[in-house]
């Protein structure tokens, strides 16, 4: 009877804990998780150079954060890094081909760093997976491309690098001759030249007459 009115005395305490423990569970979720992870989303793009300028590179990243309640928002965030471009100045990006007003500005060394923050009072535009990041210089030439893919997830496929034409040979469509002379002709013989034609008489001579 003893040794049972002892066991009880543990397990009231035991069973008082666990349901602290449920009663947290219920009103801030799981314990051990962070309170707001699963209300933001983060998304990063490398950016490929072009063959306009295939040494430079680049990333730009986005992230999107609500409120524990799910709709409110607490913060937007963009950033473009760029490195080893070829070009200084003001260099314009374009999402899904359509302009932003977003531009980062290059050094004279190739390197540039944009950083807009809604915290800090800055527009930031609504982005998602999938959408295409590209970077232009002031001649307006494509010089980075990349895809926006989940920061956590897989990385976005890597677009096939700049390729560089190669003349090939000369081509003959009919063997004939090459373009460039390097050729023989077909074997068909050299055309005759103009075609002899026959000296006309001089004049008829006609008798004298008698006298």
């Amino acid at each position: 009877m003893i040794g049972t009115i002892r066991n009880m005395k543990l397990v009231v305490p035991l069973l008082a804990l666990l349901a602290a423990a449920v009663g947290l569970a219920v009103v801030f979720g799981p314990l051990g998780a962070g309170a707001g992870t699963t209300n933001r989303t983060k998304l990063e793009a490398r950016l490929y150079s072009t063959c306009a300028d295939p040494l430079a590179s680049g990333k730009t990243k986005w992230e999107q954060r609500f409120e524990d309640d799910g709709v409110t928002l607490e913060r937007q965030r963009t950033s473009t890094e760029v490195e080893d471009v070829s070009t200084s100045g003001s260099h314009e990006i374009k999402v899904n081909g359509l302009a932003t007003g977003m531009a980062v500005v290059v050094d004279a060394l190739g390197f540039g760093d944009l950083n807009l923050d809604s915290r800090d009072g800055d527009t930031v535009m609504d982005m998602a997976i999938g959408d295409l990041i590209e970077v232009f210089n002031p001649a307006t030439d494509l010089i980075l491309s990349g895809t926006l893919a989940d920061k956590d997830g897989p990385e976005a496929p890597t677009p096939a690098p700049c390729a560089t034409s190669t003349p090939g040979p000369t081509h003959t469509p009919d063997g004939t001759n090459t373009p460039d002379g390097t050729g023989t002709p077909d074997g068909t013989g050299t055309p005759a030249g103009p075609t002899a034609t026959d000296t006309p008489a001089g004049p008829t001579a006609t008798d004298t007459p008698t006298p």
